[in-house]
């Protein structure tokens, strides 16, 4: 017989529920380069990202002449994550983006902007993703560490649909992340 069943699911459910997709809040940080501070609507209008994974890597431990694959280290899932904001009639929330990049690498003149931890001009920042509760409690909060925007998706423009909003998508980098203890 089962251990589990329908309806240990659904007593389960309705009392505790499920962690809800669009109950999530980002807090991105306007790192020292860009010389302003924080933009309070690109927090508002992220429309989506994701929270960060983590992966363990494997290497091979060499046994009476097999390859045995075994856990070596653990890591963040990854150096990046994406982002996506709606897009403002005005296009601020692409232009801060775009404006951040180009702090960081001169289009002109290609030079990179010098890079060091709490330097004045520093092009990193501290990005926070919360997931929230349906009282808007936070019930998990991750971290990420010197992070900066990697590239921005082109923004398709199209008369066949003239209700369609757009999106800017960002993915970014980072360097490391930490899972927070949940404050509930």
């Amino acid at each position: 017989m089962a251990q589990t069943n329908i309806q240990q699911f659904r007593s389960t459910v309705g009392v505790e529920n499920l962690a809800k997709a669009n109950r999530f809040e980002v807090e991105i940080q306007t790192p020292t380069i860009m010389g302003i501070k924080t933009q309070p609507l690109i927090n508002l209008f992220c429309e989506e990202t994701a929270f960060p994974g983590l992966m363990i890597n494997s290497a091979p431990i060499r046994i009476n002449n097999l390859n045995i694959p075994r856990a070596s280290t653990i890591d963040f899932g990854g150096n990046q994550l994406n982002f996506t904001f709606y897009s403002d009639q005005k296009f601020l929330i692409k232009e801060y983006f775009d404006t951040w990049m180009r702090k960081i690498i001169d289009p002109k003149t290609r030079e990179i902007a010098f890079y060091k931890e709490g330097l004045k001009t520093n092009y990193s920042t501290t990005l926070i993703i919360k997931a929230l509760d349906t009282q808007d409690n936070v019930i998990q909060e991750f971290e990420i560490f010197e992070a900066y925007p990697r590239a921005i998706a082109p923004l398709p423009v199209s008369h066949n649909n003239p209700r369609d909003r757009k999106s800017t998508r960002l993915n970014s980098s980072h360097m490391s992340e930490s899972r927070m203890p949940s404050s509930a």
